[in-house]
């Protein structure tokens, strides 16, 4: 029978959205038939991968330093000829991936489109995909390019997500990915109650002197959802935060992120992955980024959708909280700012990303070697 190995890796280090992504086409290729094995560095990342009901092998290598694994790769997928290896991790290179395609068909998730590789699948869903040069990097080459957010890998049930904006906006979702390094949603809350007018405010001071804003100010308290990843560095202090505010709701091993997601009227999230599943919920939102490689994503969701991009938290914590607090006051204020934002949005993608990677790695399973 086929089998699908996927080489990844979540931590508190690397967050969870390689591997989160990687559960995604899981998923989709298990609908096919195709079985399916994660190699795993450590075991940080074996509850994710179990409770979605998958295999996983823990290498026992450093995330760091994959070429050492490659003798136990070779001799695991040397004694599996209906193989099919797809990576994705930062630390993975060239010499490393060609040394698999010795020994199984291979796929590989890029984000930076910088340097050919020696697979047979290359994929970059990213909404900057197709503008980066990958045809003239594979110019020539035997690899099948997946490029662009209609191949982004989200979870089932992101396919078709029912979603109407509300004329009235009382949640408010903030999501910093797998991991929250310097406690952007914490602060965040904390800011956007003291601007509200604090706990239990019925009145909630908009600090807005015009009288059409006041007048799309929403009447109720508003609640704000913080989703705890499972690398959260600040598990506790959110914990806290949520029993001194009555309004704050953490959630934690979320099962239906897209029923979260279609409750809320605002989002705040981190540009990674999530952006995507926002995207084909349809949750107007407001974003920030963290790390080097979420800076082109920034860039290319301000240039073409609507959504608002307030920053480097990174680089400048204090300016961005403020932004972040700005625009969700603003998109609390105007449901049709909301609708708008909501409607350029779902022209990212339609949730099938995963579904048309896995049909790919299907017709490369059966296509015969060289061909």
């Amino acid at each position: 029978m086929m089998r699908l190995y996927l080489r990844t890796d979540g931590n508190s280090r690397t967050g969870s959205g390689h591997l989160m992504r990687c559960l995604s086409i899981a998923d989709a290729a298990a609908a096919l038939g195709i079985r399916i094995c994660f190699l795993c560095a450590q075991e940080q990342s074996v509850p994710l991968i179990q409770g979605r009901g998958y295999d996983c092998r823990i290498l026992h290598t450093d995330s760091t330093d994959l070429r050492a694994e490659l003798p136990m790769l070779e001799k695991l997928l040397g004694e599996d000829k209906e193989a099919f290896f797809l990576a994705d991790s930062y630390e993975i290179d060239n010499p490393y991936l060609k040394a698999v395609g010795n020994w199984s068909k291979t796929a590989y998730l890029d984000d930076f489109g910088q340097q050919a590789y020696d697979v047979d699948l290359l994929i970059n869903y990213n909404i900057y995909g197709p503008e980066l040069p990958y045809r003239k990097l594979y110019a020539g080459k035997r690899t099948k390019l997946l490029l662009g957010s209609s191949y982004a890998p989200l979870r089932r049930e992101f396919v078709q997500t029912e979603y109407a904006v509300r004329e009235t906006a009382e949640h408010i979702l903030i999501t910093t990915g797998g991991a929250d390094r310097y406690q952007a949603a914490g602060r965040l809350a904390e800011r956007l109650i003291r601007q509200m007018g604090g706990a239990d405010s019925r009145t909630r001071k908009l600090h807005t002197d015009t009288a059409e804003s006041a007048a799309e100010a929403p009447g109720g308290p508003v609640r704000i959802h913080i989703v705890s990843g499972p690398f959260h560095e600040f598990r506790k202090e959110l914990e806290q935060l949520s029993m001194r505010y009555p309004e704050v709701v953490l959630h934690e091993n979320v099962t239906d992120m897209a029923g979260l997601m279609a409750s809320c009227d605002v989002a705040v999230s981190a540009a990674g992955s999530t952006l995507y599943e926002l995207c084909a919920a349809g949750v107007p939102t407001v974003y920030f980024s963290f790390v080097e490689n979420q800076e082109l994503p920034s860039r290319y969701f301000a240039e073409k959708t609507n959504m608002r991009y307030a920053g480097n938290y990174a680089q400048d914590a204090e300016g961005t909280l403020l932004r972040l607090a700005e625009e969700c006051m603003l998109m609390l204020q105007s449901s049709g700012l909301r609708r708008g934002l909501s409607e350029s949005m779902k022209k990212v993608t339609d949730g099938r990303g995963a579904e048309r990677i896995a049909e790919a790695i299907r017709s490369e399973m059966v296509r015969p070697p060289g061909v």
